[in-house]
């Protein structure tokens, strides 16, 4: 049984039939063929991606098709994405003909595949329904703990429990005025090694990390930022709590046990300094900002800015109205709810001085040991625990990563200075660390 997206279905049931015995398969396929046709499955299907150029705004989507011999990547570009892109399902079969082909750019293509295809208004896509004989997708996983072999930039398959699963973040684009999302999950598994996977776009926005699901994604792109991470890309396929023995083996492993343990993490070669070095080093004057890592004391938080009613778009601080709605200056819009941000202006002071610091969210929240939201619903409900939570947090001593960059909004020459992340003090580890230090001071 079949039935086509470009006809009725006694016509795509005589088209099928009419090129079941010229079929190719996607490795055979060249620029110089014509009346070619492929059965295949679908693997992936990516968001809707925008763009905007010289002819103007457009829309495209990416869909990725396997078959015995391969893979192959389909682009369908405005009134094609819009015919197409509600339409196609994953892990469905379809007959594709009459696409353009062209050679793939290098430089984006994730597929192995030197063509792909292009939706034009003459492609043809038919359903193929109850046809096993077209493979399914297949995974080639490497444990968390193997990416430390891994060069930036290299593509690996890697499946994993979420273990923490951060809020959306909005940041400009470099080259446009439109703007990103991202979502920063960490990923363990039974290598006892977490690391980090961002989401873009309507991926990050829909995805739902509650109960600490496992995915898997093919292709995810390995980055060296922060040692090691992990990026899933619009060619990248991901799955969320497939039904497999992998799988499903790695969900009872987190769930007997897997989630109460201590993971390693990938971390670069860590920039030491005190605040004595980053002021006479004349670190953060430059156009690019500078980083470093200094182990320091939280001597104070200022206690009554902590979170605030942020708009849901843009994180912008809210206006409340008199009507009990709020405003956001920033979008213009109105808006009957609200979410919680978390950000700290804190004092951190080693021994040899101190520096007054910024911590947005994901570093305030390790350093508070709680979500935003749950610190708000305390400052409205209990502030009593609420400053009890904050205090507490004083006093402790941690590695701080930090970004100094030139403060152009304040006075000539002042720089500030932002909290990457806060890890609590390995002691092995700044024991090492002095050592390397007491062995330069003795040459």
């Amino acid at each position: 049984m079949s039935h086509s997206y470009t006809g009725g279905d006694s016509r795509a049931r005589r088209r099928m039939q009419q090129v079941e015995g010229s079929r190719s398969l996607i490795a055979s396929l060249d620029p110089s063929m014509r009346g070619w046709c492929i059965r295949a499955r679908v693997i992936h299907i990516s968001d809707m991606q925008h763009y905007s150029n010289d002819t103007g705004p457009g829309k495209f989507f990416k869909v990725i098709f396997l078959d015995d011999s391969g893979e192959i990547c389909c682009s369908g570009f405005n009134q094609q994405a819009d015919r197409y892109f509600n339409v196609l399902r994953v892990d469905e079969v379809y007959q594709i003909s009459n696409a353009r082909l062209q050679k793939t750019n290098p430089k984006y293509a994730t597929v192995k595949n030197k063509y792909e295809m292009r939706i034009d208004r003459t492609t043809r896509i038919d359903i193929c329904r109850d046809d096993d004989t077209v493979p399914f997708m297949t995974f080639d996983f490497v444990k968390i703990s193997e990416l430390e072999k891994c060069k930036p930039d290299s593509l690996v398959d890697v499946i994993g429990v979420v273990k923490e699963c951060h809020d959306v973040v909005t940041l400009p684009a470099k080259q446009s005025k439109k703007e990103n999302k991202k979502r920063d999950l960490q990923i363990v598994d039974g290598s006892k090694m977490a690391v980090n996977l961002t989401l873009w776009g309507e991926t990050a926005v829909t995805f739902n990390g509650k109960n600490c699901p496992v995915v898997a994604v093919k292709r995810a792109r390995v980055s060296s930022y922060e040692g090691k991470s992990l990026s899933v890309g619009v060619e990248s396929p991901l799955r969320v709590n497939p039904n497999w023995k992998k799988a499903n083996v790695l969900r009872r492993w987190f769930d007997d046990g897997g989630k109460d343990l201590v993971f390693g993490t990938f971390e670069k070669e860590k920039n030491w300094k005190t605040f004595e070095q980053v002021k006479s080093e004349n670190l953060g004057h430059k156009e690019k900002p500078d980083h470093y890592t200094v182990k320091g004391i939280l001597s104070e938080i200022k206690k009554n800015s902590c979170v605030y009613k942020a708009c849901p778009k843009c994180k912008k601080k809210l206006n409340e109205q008199e009507n009990g709605r709020y405003h956001c200056e920033k979008c213009d819009k109105k808006y009957s709810d609200y979410k919680w941000n978390m950000i700290l202006t804190a004092v951190v002071t080693d021994h040899s001085g101190e520096e007054t610091i910024t911590c947005f969210q994901k570093a305030a929240e390790r350093i508070l040991s709680i979500k935003a939201d749950e610190l708000g619903d305390l400052l409205d409900h209990d502030e009593r625990r609420y400053h009890q939570i904050v205090t507490e947090a004083e006093s402790k001593q941690h590695f701080f990563q930090m970004r100094v960059q030139p403060n152009t909004s304040y006075k000539e020459n002042a720089v500030k200075t932002s909290c990457v992340s806060a890890d609590p003090v390995n002691w092995q580890e700044y024991g090492k660390h002095l050592a390397g230090q007491l062995e330069l001071w003795v040459c």
